[in-house]
Order: C-alpha cells, then structure tokens, then sequence
C-alpha cells in the first residue's frame, strides 16, 4: 500500500506541476525561465488576473485537496497520516531562500491542518471550497498590493 501510494502521489504531483505550467505559459507567463511576462507582471492584465485566478482558485485546490487530503484519507485518517498531509501540502508551497534552499512555510503545514480537518469532519467538497476561498483572497491581496505600490 505504501509503495501505491507513493506512486500515485508522484504521478499526481508531476502532472499538475505540468499542467499548471502549461496554463501560465498559455497565457503568456514567465514560469521558471521560459520567457514571457513574468507573473507579477502578468497580474497587471485582465487575462493574467483571470487565469491567475483560475488556477489558484479552481484548478489548484481541487489538485492539492485530492492529492494532500482524498488520496492520504483513502490508507489512513490517523494522526499521522494528517502530519505527513499537511507536511507534503507545505513542502508543495516551499519557498527558495537566498541561498537556494527551500523554506517549508509553516503557516501552509498548518492550513493543510485546518484543510484536513474540514475534510474529514464535512468532507473534500467544503475542503475544496474554503481552500478555493482562501487562495482567491490571497491572490486578490497579492493583485491590490502590486497594483498600487506605496510611493
């Protein structure tokens, strides 16, 4: 069972890697260092904001719930099981430092928590949902914040 899931959690996580660089390159978007507009820049277009907020508000939280809540919730819905969850749910999210190195966002391992709480307790659809919710806020955050930048 482990060696199942393991693989299904790699599967799953290349190919929504995938398909999310291809969303943003369809749209023009710098990921990595394909070219383009970089995402801050895309943000700036009623397009960029449009696929931003598709990606982080639907296709997103329907991958990562499936693959850090539904998935994990098929072997165990032990304590464990939970820790290792939102641990994968945050490594998702890491961020590079300075040196290269990726930093686990601890506000990330204990909203794949909270997730995984509202999973289990009201099942993946209100998951998904108030995951949708959160992102479509941050993402909003983030437009407001780079379209007005203090002087």
């Amino acid at each position: 069972m482990t060696f199942t899931l393991m693989l299904t959690f790699v599967t799953t996580t290349v190919l929504s890697a995938r398909l999310m660089v291809i969303f943003f390159r369809w749209f023009g978007m710098n990921v990595g260092n394909s070219g383009g507009k970089s995402i801050a820049d895309s943000l700036r277009t009623l397009d960029g904001v449009i696929a931003m907020l598709f990606m982080c508000g639907v296709v997103a939280p329907i991958l990562e719930e499936y693959l850090c809540r539904a998935l994990p919730m098929k072997f165990s819905t032990g304590t464990t099981m939970m820790l290792v969850s939102s641990f994968i749910f945050a490594l998702l999210h890491g961020i590079k430092n300075d040196k290269g190195e990726i930093v686990l966002p601890i506000p990330q391992f204990f909203l794949g928590l909270v997730f995984w709480h509202v999973a289990l307790t009201y099942g993946l659809n209100q998951a998904i949902i108030l995951h949708s919710l959160h992102n479509v806020v941050c993402v909003d955050g983030s437009f407001c914040s780079q379209s007005h930048p203090s002087t």
